[in-house]
């Protein structure tokens, strides 16, 4: 990945969060011009960054959990997998948005509200978790708030809105993102489908249907295709931090950290149009944190099935990189509707 993005760190702004773009125009004025250097450096970097993403599942992880999610999580194939091949700035964003949790279950509001402002500016899909870090920050009670709870509360909400906002707003300034290809993205997508609905919607009106039945090639368009799905997207995350509300009350944390979840999955099965192995990094670590056998289930199953077909979601003949992602793009439904049919009912208990 960074052997194909590096040259324009050099020249310019990119798509890419401004962190992401002053972090990686850094490694590539290190390796001198040297593209192998610039990727050695950016790989070292990763495996460094993995180390320290495990050590906190670890340390977020529930006591009698804590070592079976560290070995989960540090030795897990897909993520392994990701870190040693394409390295993207999916990983630097995943140890931002666990040191969000960590400072968070401290009661470091603005510290960890900084940090997922900071993984914003990495990647911006973690502009999702804001509100579910904010709801955690709310309901979170400990001794101190015995006397004034609902002024506490409110002052740490804030503080995590705070600084969330401060930490975007100075990255921005310091290295300014290339907007309109931003709005171009976050509007339409990346043009590749790969493992998800885009590709089997793409699939069934462009070549099945039309082949089976005779029938014209369908006219809808990716960015009409698109905005349906995010409408679709938003209405069903309302929906589901509504129905997680009493799961949050309950236990604010753990809840939170489960809705992050779910809400991760709902963007691969409905939104994102390219579910690689990077993608898929996202929610491992929210799953090997919950104390739940369904959590490390679903974490275990997408960990172990995906890798050894990904390859073809590539390279290969064209049925073959057809029926690779189609097969992905299933096992990630069927996976996630199994997960989330369960916690939704086990939420309202």
């Amino acid at each position: 990945m960074f052997a194909n993005v590096y040259p324009r760190f050099l020249e310019g702004t990119t798509s890419y969060g401004p962190a992401f773009q002053k972090l990686a125009a850094g490694l590539a004025a290190l390796s001198g011009g040297s593209e192998k250097l610039a990727l050695a450096l950016h790989k070292a970097l990763y495996l460094g960054l993995h180390a320290a993403a495990s050590a906190m599942v670890y340390r977020l992880a529930a006591p009698g959990w804590r070592a079976a999610a560290l070995f989960g999580y540090a030795a897990n194939p897909l993520i392994l997998f990701s870190v040693l091949t394409c390295a993207h700035n999916d990983h630097l964003m995943n140890v931002c948005v666990l040191a969000a949790l960590c400072l968070l279950q401290r009661r470091q509001a603005l510290a960890a509200g900084a940090a997922l402002g900071v993984a914003f500016s990495l990647k911006y899909f973690p502009l999702v978790f804001l509100p579910i870090l904010l709801a955690m920050a709310l309901l979170q009670r400990d001794a101190q708030d015995e006397e004034r709870p609902g002024w506490r509360a409110l002052c740490r909400a804030m503080a995590l809105g705070l600084g969330f906002v401060l930490a975007a707003w100075f990255l921005q300034q310091l290295y300014p993102v290339a907007e309109g290809r931003v709005e171009h993205l976050v509007s339409t997508g990346v043009g590749v489908y790969r493992n998800s609905i885009f590709h089997l919607i793409d699939a069934l009106t462009r070549d099945a249907l039309p082949a089976l039945f005779d029938l014209p090639p369908a006219l809808i368009t990716r960015e009409d295709l698109g905005g349906v799905l995010r409408l679709a997207y938003m209405t069903a995350y309302a929906l589901l931090c509504w129905r997680y509300w009493p799961r949050l009350r309950r236990e604010p944390f753990l809840g939170g950290v489960e809705l992050c979840l779910i809400a991760t999955l709902l963007y691969f099965v409905l939104v994102n149009t390219s579910n690689q192995e990077w993608y898929l990094t996202w929610p491992m670590g929210f799953a090997f944190i919950l104390p739940s056998e369904a959590a490390r289930a679903l974490a275990l199953r997408l960990s172990i099935a995906f890798v050894p077909l990904v390859i073809y979601t590539v390279r290969g003949e064209r049925f073959t990189v057809f029926m690779a992602n189609t097969l992905l793009y299933g096992l990630l439904l069927g996976c996630a509707w199994v997960y989330v049919r369960r916690q939704l009912a086990d939420a309202v208990r």
